[in-house]
């Protein structure tokens, strides 16, 4: 049964491996030849045994519903090559398992360093775009309010980041696997539990990714037992690696640096290319920010805009009065000096023409349907709010500046 469940293991792990959408820069992107057979697959089966409406989307991306169909269809077809295996072939169940083993640390190595740098040069977590910041806090998803809250914050995002690269550290040298190990199921079950609080949409990769930290404490079970249980701590034996024993020791050491470099340049290449350490210091999108409407000489019921805000991505977003907002796809000609802003949903485009004072974004005019708009707009300094403009304090005593406190709903103990 062990035999058969180590099968079954590395089947599965190797076919969900190859086949989740992650982009990598330097690592070859096998999902991008394998996906068309599986999502054919997912297809079949979804319609056929699922009895899901014949044009669902069969597409295998995170927490989409052809990922979950995609996974079901994964677990039926590693039992069955596992079984296959087990009655044709006869492998040392100890090789199976140092193969699984090996192929899930260096995997979860590389995740935690990918995730981690992320974290550490503000590529995840990045400072909440201006159009968020107005935005009511009542009106933020659970998970834009999650990921704006740890945006805010420079030391947290580099403190979660820096945790997981060191885990990705200690996964790869036998001495430091254990805590690194263990450092990562702590880290992962947090994670797994932020994604379904919070309805963060990668739950089922988290999921798998905690999944294979708990195969790798498998070797290590009877130690932590007799340790840490029973008290009676015992020397930590591990097998002797012969999966690869074909292969000279001084050429491992060598085929690892290998490794190692090629996770790091992973890593650190986005990074590098694109000449950003720190996300929220990155390059600007013209007219990036936030403005307010300070004179309306035309406005109409269905645009009367109170704020606008120019996002990093490429996105024109408008504010009403209500506090309703509508967001379009963006182009910028400096040349002549317009705006072409893009309503998706409608697929209508439409001309603005703006002008500058100072440099800055002014005044915006033009025709959106059949109304006539005319603004002018003064950018917002978004470094007075204090969201972004929170210092920190080792007492309590700046609070005393609120005479209201006590009456004050918006101060909490």
């Amino acid at each position: 049964m062990k035999d058969f469940l180590w099968k079954y293991t590395l089947v599965f792990v190797v076919f969900f491996i190859v086949t989740f959408e992650f982009e990598y820069s330097v690592i070859p992107n096998l999902y991008q030849l394998l996906n068309p057979f599986f999502e054919n697959l997912v297809y079949w089966s979804g319609t056929l045994l699922f009895d899901l409406k014949v044009d669902f989307n069969p597409v295998i991306s995170s927490d989409s519903i052809g990922l979950y169909v995609h996974t079901f269809n994964l677990i039926i077809i590693s039992v069955l090559l596992a079984f296959i295996w087990a009655m044709l072939f006869k492998t040392s169940i100890k090789n199976i398992r140092q193969l699984t083993l090996k192929i899930i640390t260096y995997y979860l190595s590389l995740q935690m360093l990918l995730y981690g740098l992320n974290k550490v040069f503000k590529l995840q977590f990045y400072k909440p775009a201006s159009n968020l910041l107005f935005t009511n806090l009542g009106d933020l998803t659970p998970d834009i309010l999650y990921w704006s809250t740890i945006g805010s914050s420079w030391s947290y995002s580099f403190f979660l980041g820096l945790t997981e690269v060191i885990v990705a550290c200690f996964l790869l040298f036998k001495k430091t696997r254990l805590l690194g190990v263990l450092v990562g199921i702590v880290v992962m079950v947090n994670v797994v539990l932020i994604n379904f609080s919070y309805d963060i949409s990668v739950k089922l990769y988290a999921a798998f990714l905690l999944s294979l930290f708990l195969v790798l404490i498998v070797p290590y079970l009877n130690y932590l037992y007799a340790s840490l249980v029973l008290q009676k701590p015992i020397a930590l034996n591990l097998e002797n690696e012969k999966v690869f024993g074909f292969i000279p020791n001084n050429y491992k050491a060598g085929i690892k640096v290998i490794v190692i470099f090629l996770f790091l340049m992973e890593g650190l290449y986005p990074s590098y290319k694109a000449n950003i350490y720190n996300g929220d210091k990155s390059k600007q999108r013209i007219f990036t920010g936030a403005y307010k409407v300070v004179d309306a000489i035309n406005k109409s019921s269905d645009y009367n805009w109170k704020q606008v805000f120019i996002h990093k991505d490429g996105y024109f977003i408008s504010k009403s009065e209500d506090d309703k907002m509508q967001d379009y796809q963006l182009e910028v000609d400096t040349v002549n000096q317009i705006l072409s802003i893009v309503r998706y949903d409608l697929n209508k485009k439409y001309t603005l023409n703006y002008e500058l004072k100072n440099n800055k974004l002014h005044h915006v005019f033009g025709v959106i349907g059949k109304s006539n708009i005319d603004f002018y707009l003064h950018q917002i300094d978004e470094k007075t709010i204090p969201l972004l403009n929170a210092s920190f304090h080792w007492t309590t005593n700046h609070l005393s500046q609120s005479k209201t406190k006590s009456n004050s709903p918006l101060v909490e103990e």
